[in-house]
């Protein structure tokens, strides 16, 4: 089972920030154990216009935002279940790895 997870880069260096970096924080199961790895989605956000997980439509360019994190989260899926159906799922890094490679392939 794999869950994507998205949350803002809340570090001191954006606090006072209106546009704060997005990321992705990727859960899933290996080797009957929990891992997870959180990269920067390359998307930034206005913490007023980000809640439970999602940007509101009041956020300037929300829809293309919207579809950018769909797709991360596509992605990671597809990978997941390849790995599974080879019976090789990749580690942390060459997951994340796999993941931006296509994320700029789509772009």
């Amino acid at each position: 089972m794999i869950s994507t997870y998205y949350l803002l880069d809340k570090r001191a260096a954006y606090k006072a920030s209106k546009s704060v970096p997005l990321l992705a924080d990727i859960r899933y199961q290996h080797n009957s154990k929990s891992e997870h790895f959180r990269f920067s989605t390359g998307l930034t956000c206005n913490p007023k216009n980000f809640g439970q997980q999602e940007i509101h439509g009041r956020e300037p360019n929300s829809d293309q935002k919207k579809a950018m994190m769909k797709n991360i989260s596509q992605i990671a899926e597809r990978i997941y279940y390849d790995g599974i159906s080879k019976g090789q799922l990749p580690d942390r890094d060459t997951f994340k790895l796999k993941i931006k490679q296509l994320l700029t392939d789509a772009r």
